[in-house]
């Protein structure tokens, strides 16, 4: 077996990021009772969804790599899930609902129930191969089934119905997504703007993709991470403009802000999440 100060590091980091992974879903689940905020698969948000889809196929590998002895298999599978599927996508779009969402809401306890999950998972599966991570961070799961992680057996986790069709829509999602990262990075070196929620961004599309786009309107601000999103007719494109609006003190969104006069420095949608 191959040993270098390199190999450690590198060890060292996947661990930490496997670690970071769990530590951001148990934080995120402080006010979450399963037994009473629990919402059933059916009726999850759609990226919801298709996270758990990705989080099924993640098991599927582990499992078949632990019955084959592959263990590198499963280490590598485990970084490309947490770090990339989970940490640098997902997660990341998910921390608007999760800070500034209404607490109670169905959205947020929507993202709480695949977090929930998702540790779980995790722990459970990972258990044989960093038994003392797993066993410290099930100590603070909430609901968890058993006492101790190595007497929660392995999981068993189905693909949701439409786990094609989510991971087919959402794979044409993110590939817009990371063209809009782009273009964002370069308004950030130019200056135009500092943070993407400063952005208001143009898409043009046509025709399937045009479509796609439309009926995910209301979700594109959330995926891009950007204050607003347009969408025009043309051959694909995205420019970049600074938001109108001002900035919410809470959610950091630029909008109009004042509509509640009771809340003179939030943007509707924060006044929506305090009502």
């Amino acid at each position: 077996m191959s040993l270098s100060e390199q190999i450690l590091a590198g060890l060292a980091e996947g661990y930490r990021k496997i670690r970071n992974t769990v530590r951001f879903a148990l934080g995120n689940l402080a006010d979450f009772d399963p037994a009473r905020d629990q919402v059933p698969l059916a009726e999850l948000e759609p990226i919801d969804r298709w996270a758990l889809a990705r989080l099924a196929a993640w098991d599927e590998r582990v499992k078949a790599a632990y019955e084959d002895y592959e263990f590198h298999a499963a280490y590598h599978a485990t970084t490309q899930f947490t770090a990339v599927e989970l940490s640098a996508l997902y997660f990341d779009i998910l921390k608007d609902r999760l800070y500034t969402a209404k607490r109670t809401g169905k959205p947020r306890r929507s993202a709480q129930t695949v977090l929930w999950i998702v540790a779980q998972d995790l722990m459970r599966l990972l258990a044989p191969v960093l038994s003392f991570t797993a066993s410290e961070a099930w100590g603070f799961l909430p609901g968890r089934p058993a006492d101790s992680v190595f007497l929660a057996g392995l999981p068993s986790r189905e693909r949701p119905a439409d786990a094609d069709a989510l991971e087919e829509r959402y794979g044409k999602l993110f590939e817009v997504r990371a063209a809009v990262q782009g273009k964002l990075e370069e308004a950030r070196r130019v200056k135009l703007i500092g943070a993407g929620l400063e952005a208001l961004v143009t898409v043009r599309a046509e025709g399937e993709q045009r479509r796609l786009l439309e009926s995910a309107a209301a979700e594109l601000p959330f995926l891009f991470i950007v204050s607003r999103v347009k969408l025009a007719d043309g051959p694909f494109s995205v420019e970049v403009a600074r938001a109108p609006g001002e900035k919410c003190e809470r959610c950091w969104v630029y909008d109009e802000l004042g509509t509640d006069p009771r809340h003179p420095t939030l943007c509707p949608k924060c006044v929506r999440a305090l009502s």
